[in-house]
């Protein structure tokens, strides 16, 4: 079989090695994570923020 790149060979070689992910569950896009936990404020969230303190 010939590949694009020898990168995608050696992916292609390493296909049975354990994955981080849950494939009855995931689709390898979207990772494990703690929705529980604090979260930087999103850029336009401090924009707002900003505004209203301008505001005041």
């Amino acid at each position: 079989m010939k590949y694009l790149t020898p990168e995608i060979e050696a992916l292609s070689k390493n296909i049975n090695t354990k994955s981080l992910a849950r494939t009855n569950v995931s689709c390898g896009i979207f990772q494990d994570c703690d929705y529980n936990e604090e979260r930087p404020k999103l850029f336009q969230e401090l924009q707002e923020e900003k505004a209203t303190e301008s505001e005041d």
